[in-house]
């Protein structure tokens, strides 16, 4: 499973759960327990999978009124026969399939690409007039990971945010993502990801990720981490602690939750509108030691994590 595809499903998760999981940039195989972050370059191609819902088969109209409403006769179903195909190049993946179902059209879709997807051409073209629930089929193409063009091989400033604490050992793993669209109810809000490996690790493995949370989606991150452990930092910014399962759910710092152990993680709430995770990996969470230094180690990141103007 690659980094792009889980990202997107904690996304949706997220949406429901309001909590980023520890598989989010990951998938986790647990005999090394190592977290893969490969990114695949496979050239654009096209694969069937068929994305349309539900497709109303007519529209009901009714004649205008008239002076007697009795003589214009009862409403008369008139069947839709072809449909006028949009334009959805270069639009992102979802927006597109989107746009395609709003029309009344199917979507296939095809892509060994990673990142975020992009239309690049569609078959049949823009304004070719076809049968509804006719199927439109998109070539797409996977941005650059690094989204948030970091360029350092240990950067320490991104998102608004610095890490004054970064152990030596750690590198960046040259994955970076933003996530602009994230919405809860009318709640909205920003996620910057990007995610650092030990130089000892093989590329492709994590060690820390750091998740970035912005606007009012941020209050409820913070809030799913509620019935985690609680500490302060020295400034007096509430920390919170816990291990975390792959499906979300809490425990003790350095407890080995879920059926393949959990990775641990620290939340801190830098201000109103800002919220940053976190998270260490199960092997590098090994690695650091026991509940007692991991929780030691957590609370020295989150009183690293300052705002970038300080």
């Amino acid at each position: 499973m690659k980094i792009e595809d889980v990202l997107s499903e904690a996304m949706r998760r997220h949406v429901a759960d309001v909590q980023s999981p520890p598989a989010l940039g990951t998938s986790v195989r647990r005999r090394s327990r190592s977290h893969r972050l490969r990114v695949r370059t496979a050239g654009a191609a096209l694969l069937t999978v068929a994305v349309a819902g539900g497709i109303p088969l007519y529209q009901a109209v009714t004649t205008p009124p008239t002076a007697n409403p009795t003589a214009a006769g009862p409403a008369r179903a008139v069947v839709i026969d072809k449909i006028k195909i949009p334009d959805v190049v270069s639009m992102k993946l979802h927006e597109a399939e989107q746009k395609l179902k709003d029309a009344g059209l199917a979507a296939e879709v095809t892509s060994t690409e990673s990142g975020i997807l992009v239309v690049k051409g569609q078959n049949p073209a823009a304004g070719t007039l076809a049968d509804l629930g006719a199927k439109v089929q998109l070539e797409v193409k996977g941005e650059n990971p690094n989204l948030l063009n970091i360029t350092e091989q240990r950067p320490r400033t991104f998102a608004g945010i610095k890490l004054d604490h970064l152990p030596e050992d750690l590198v960046w793993t040259g994955i970076s993502q933003r996530q602009d669209d994230i919405k809860i109810d009318e709640k909205a809000g920003v996620l910057s990801f990007l995610s650092y490996r030990q130089q000892t690790q093989e590329e492709g493995y994590y060690a820390l990720r750091v998740d970035v949370w912005e606007g009012a989606i941020a209050e409820d991150v913070e809030r799913k981490l509620a019935k985690a452990e609680t500490a302060e930092t020295a400034d007096g910014r509430k920390l919170y602690l816990a291990a975390v399962s792959e499906g979300g759910d809490l425990g003790a710092v350095g407890s080995d939750i879920g059926p393949e152990g959990g990775a641990n993680k620290v939340g801190v709430k830098l201000k109103d509108g800002l919220f940053v995770e976190l998270t260490t990996s199960p092997d590098y969470s090994d690695h650091i030691g026991g509940p007692e230094k991991l929780t030691a180690e957590l609370r020295k990141f989150a009183e690293g994590v300052k705002l970038a103007e300080q």
